[in-house]
């Protein structure tokens, strides 16, 4: 007598279609200006492009095509691959790119579960390294489609293949030289030392101040696509502020973060309040979310001790010099 067939296989394979057409719903129902969690990282990525004209030495436009582009092994996305495909322009750029080219393009990644990710501004430029003349780094933030409003961050090996520099460039095949992630922390770094000056002074009664930072650097960044250091520039303004800064009392101005690979994040509106700690009336948290360049979206935080360096609660204190308490992090906006 036969065995009749059993029903598990059927339900089994009937569930992950079920759990694979939930998690794509789910990723492109994420709303403008959301960040999916978890964020996704992929170990492996390879490509090929065409370039018109071809990419010389000599600076000049150049178009790069991205027909085969292929990420896997990715985390958090079921363990799906992409393709992903677009054209990044520029209106002069050399072979190998020099420290300001940059190539910008509109990029759609189409995932094997059926999501889809939009970037209307990525962005190709040269990572710096002295030891690898053709390492790029391509990031931009995700516009449409699944996880909108995380940034897309990878370091790619660009190997010439047809033609060199001298001759012109016509294709180029590709590799990755980092995971390529899209949201998760982008920057972590161990180190703020800071300086400011305070007009007209703080004193013990409120008043209108402006706060100018007159040397903010920032090192030992752990995130391995993340420049390993950066400087920090700007002024912020409080309508009324006591010395010290109380509860409910802030700073708000724009912040330029120059990274040291010639990346710029801009937060034009950041602000910086007392953390309301008893035992450090001086403590402080910075933060702000980047409103344009590298990590758009992304939230910058952290805990700064401020000292003041001239004058006093009574005379006015009219500079401070800062340490951090925690990480200079920048992160998901939505964490």
């Amino acid at each position: 007598m036969r065995a009749r067939p059993s029903n598990t296989g059927r339900v089994a394979r009937t569930g992950l279609v079920a759990m694979l057409a939930t998690a794509a719903l789910a990723l492109a129902a994420a709303p403008a200006g959301s960040v999916a969690n978890p964020p996704t990282r992929c170990k492996s990525v390879v490509g090929a492009a065409q370039l018109t004209p071809k990419w010389q030495a000599t600076a000049g436009p150049v178009e790069l095509h991205l027909h085969t582009f292929r990420v896997s092994k990715c985390d958090h996305v079921g363990g799906a691959a992409a393709t992903a495909t677009g054209t990044l322009t520029s209106p002069s750029a050399s072979c190998p790119l020099a420290p300001t080219d940059r190539l910008r393009g509109s990029l759609q990644i189409d995932w094997n579960n059926g999501a889809t990710s939009y970037l209307r501004a990525a962005r190709v430029a040269s990572t710096g390294n002295p030891d690898d003349r053709f390492e790029v780094r391509l990031d931009g933030r995700v516009t449409g489609g699944s996880q909108t409003g995380a940034t897309l961050r990878v370091r790619l090996d660009l190997v010439p293949k047809t033609g060199d520099c001298s001759a012109g460039v016509g294709a180029i095949t590709m590799h990755n030289t980092n995971a390529m992630t899209i949201g998760g922390p982008y920057a972590s770094c161990d180190d703020v030392a800071a300086s400011a000056t305070v007009s007209p002074g703080l004193v013990a009664g409120a008043a209108a101040q402006h706060l100018h930072f007159e040397s903010f650097q920032v090192s030992g960044c752990q995130a391995a696509d993340t420049a390993p250091a950066a400087t920090v520039i700007g002024a912020l303004d409080a309508s009324s502020v006591t010395c010290p800064p109380g509860k409910q009392q802030r700073f708000f101005g724009m912040l330029e973060i120059d990274w040291s690979n010639h990346f710029v994040s801009i937060l034009k509106r950041a602000h910086l309040a007392s953390t309301n700690n008893r035992d450090d009336p001086y403590e402080l948290s910075l933060h702000g979310v980047i409103t344009s360049g590298a990590d758009a979206g992304a939230t910058l935080e952290v805990v700064l001790h401020a000292t003041p360096t001239t004058g006093d609660c009574a005379s006015g204190v009219t500079s401070l010099s800062f340490t951090n308490v925690g990480a200079f992090s920048i992160a998901d906006a939505s964490k």
